[in-house]
């Protein structure tokens, strides 16, 4: 089944702040109660015939494969009855979890202010948040200096070459994040450059006329950047140490008196990703014919590169000796807490919400999780 947001929730859209990379502009180490709560509708179409399981989606990459399984009947398979809620972006979803109005939740980088709460576990990565990283103009001295930090060969840019430089970002999202971690790799802080916040759209526009130094952000504001000419001189994987990965979470009390249901609910997604990730004319087909009809027009062009930047958690994902299952929240909590986003304590919940076990049981693969 599938539910649109009612209008308290479509007002939240537009006063939230986005998923991927954003996240909510509140300091929350718990979500308050009074909250504004997202509006579910009565008007409902079910497949199984259990307690219906909750899940907010987004129509992007992170949404697309509970999408794909609702149509293609994975989980009535499972003997499981699914009703998805469609959002515009991570913030509501957060909110819509903490009024208790979802059981499980689909999202970007804003989950980080779910799993500070303590009421959620951290089920699965889903996509690659990839595409992310720092560009500038082709005559930037940044790109006279390559490989200058350690085990780092493909960054470009040198303490010399970055120092005094203006770098347009989105404030709190994962693109200052980005640049904060780029800085730290060549042994500078924020306060030998000067960071500009601007949201991503109004970020590409301003730098394409010239404004700033560098930029900060992901596709598709990225492909817009680089037709203008811009060149990256570095990924958000080179300058933070990790992969920053959309997510499934659940609340504690689903995973808690549900377990079932949520591996039923992982297996039936898990084979949806390995249909979506490995078999680019179906995701192609799929992705843009659903995207559009939740109001996100894709071309061809933007569509592949789409398919690049945010390759699915498959199985062999799964099994890679480098893979670690959401290995970026905790760093990226503690981003968090240092622009007082989060309270320090909050972070001891984003140590302790990784549940890989539901994940193994519906995969049969064995999942590393970060070391405590």
């Amino acid at each position: 089944m599938k539910k649109k947001l009612g209008i308290a929730a479509m007002l939240a859209v537009v006063m939230l702040a986005g998923c991927v990379p954003g996240s909510s502009s509140e300091k929350p180490s718990a979500l308050p109660e009074d909250s504004t709560k997202t509006e579910v509708p009565a008007d409902s179409q079910t497949v199984g015939s259990t307690e219906p399981l909750r899940v907010g989606i987004m129509p992007s990459a992170v949404g697309a494969p509970v999408q794909y399984a609702q149509e293609n009947g994975y989980f009535e398979e499972e003997g499981l009855t699914v009703e998805t809620v469609i959002f515009q972006s991570g913030a509501p979803i957060n909110e819509a979890i903490a009024a208790e109005e979802l059981d499980v939740a689909c999202s970007g980088a804003a989950t980080i202010f779910s799993l500070a709460t303590g009421q959620v576990k951290l089920l699965a990565d889903v996509a690659a948040s990839g595409g992310m990283g720092i560009w500038v103009r082709p005559d930037n001295g940044i790109m006279t200096v390559q490989g200058e930090a350690e085990g780092l060969p493909d960054m470009y840019g040198s303490a010399e070459t970055v120092k005094g430089q203006t770098f347009i970002c989105s404030l709190g999202t994962a693109s200052q994040f980005n640049v904060l971690r780029y800085l730290e790799q060549l042994g500078l802080n924020e306060t030998d450059v000067e960071i500009v916040h601007m949201e991503f759209g109004a970020g590409a526009q301003a730098f394409n006329a010239g404004q700033g130094d560098a930029i900060a952000t992901f596709a598709p504001y990225s492909s817009q950047v680089e037709a203008e000419g811009a060149v990256k001189c570095c990924t958000f994987e080179d300058a933070t140490g990790t992969a920053l990965y959309d997510m499934i979470f659940a609340r504690n009390q689903v995973v808690e008196t549900r377990r079932d249901d949520l591996v039923k609910f992982m297996r039936a997604v898990s084979r949806a990703m390995e249909v979506l990730g490995n078999d680019e004319e179906v995701r192609k087909e799929f992705s843009m014919r659903w995207f559009a009809e939740e109001g996100r027009t894709y071309d061809d062009a933007t569509m592949a590169q789409e398919m690049i930047d945010r390759p699915y958690v498959t199985k062999e994902v799964l099994e890679s000796d480098t893979y670690i299952f959401g290995e970026a929240m905790i760093g990226y909590g503690e981003f968090n807490v240092n622009i007082g986003k989060l309270e320090e304590d909050s972070i001891e919940n984003v140590k302790n919400c990784f549940d890989a076990s539901i994940l193994e049981e519906a995969t049969e693969v064995d999942v590393k999780v970060p070391a405590e």
